[in-house]
């Protein structure tokens, strides 16, 4: 398993540093604008970087249904199920491996907001260190700094748990369209539908057990667990069934 998701990341290292390179590029523009006085480029550089979050999360998604999606309709595909695992085996590691890149993102997506925010809020509002700057933000959206943390802890869990359950169903939708159309111009067409369709129904099922919290109910970690866990708990049930059903399709149906 570990080898397969090593060779993932081989295949994705050219990506993952250009990923890299652009976060810190847009970091960096934090503290040129504070060499130079310039707020404006600071300003640039942290609402970039909350762009470049958003533009991460949906990379990951993409990234990881496109790739699986692409070795279903190329030669690799055939070269992917001749390695000496499990067909569950090669799609789970495929699985974990977006997982893995998904927290390597967010790692440094948190890393470059707070060192550009910091660096915001100490030049323009005089706001120095991190406790501090989470203060003032808690106190400006009239909640407590600890609701604000077991909302931003309630956030990463939940979109971590996103990401896996998203990618899964392009795996299912991926595969189903290559058993059912194989390689014809309508398997991309019916992959979308499929993938939609699997999306709403997910969607709606987390949205029924969930409860519904806003930032300030996340007074202590009773209440974050309280929403965090229906909604992973639907959302690692589905991937479980969408990763097997992946494998067992793609070992008894699709002809590669």
């Amino acid at each position: 398993m570990l080898k397969l998701i090593k060779y993932e990341f081989r295949r994705s290292r050219t990506s993952l540093i250009v990923m890299l390179a652009a976060a810190l590029l847009l970091y960096l523009a934090a503290p040129l604008g504070s060499l130079l006085k310039r707020e404006g480029l600071m300003g640039v550089s942290l609402f970039g970087l909350m762009f470049y979050c958003f533009a991460a999360y949906v990379y990951v998604l993409i990234r990881g249904v496109s790739a699986y999606s692409s070795e279903l309709s190329t030669r690799s595909g055939y070269l992917m199920l001749m390695v000496p695992r499990s067909t569950l085996s090669i799609v789970l590691a495929k699985l974990l491996f977006t997982l893995c890149f998904a927290i390597v993102m967010l790692a440094v997506c948190i890393l470059a907001c707070i060192g550009s925010a910091a660096i915001f809020m100490d030049e323009v509002f005089d706001v120095r260190g991190l406790v501090p700057m989470l203060k003032y933000v808690a106190l400006n959206m009239e909640i407590d700094l600890s609701s604000l943390g077991f909302f931003c802890l309630y956030a990463v869990v939940s979109a971590l748990i996103s990401v896996i359950s998203v990618v899964s169903m392009g795996y299912l939708a991926a595969t189903l369209s290559a058993a059912i159309a194989a390689r014809s111009k309508g398997a991309w067409f019916l992959s979308s539908v499929l993938f939609l369709v699997l999306l709403i129904l997910v969607g709606k099922v987390s949205t029924l057990v969930s409860p519904e919290a806003a930032v300030q109910n996340f007074t202590d970690l009773r209440i974050a667990l309280t929403a965090a866990i229906p909604t992973l708990l639907v959302n690692l049930g589905f991937t479980a069934l969408f990763t097997g059903l992946s494998a067992l399709i793609l070992k008894k149906r699709v002809c590669l």
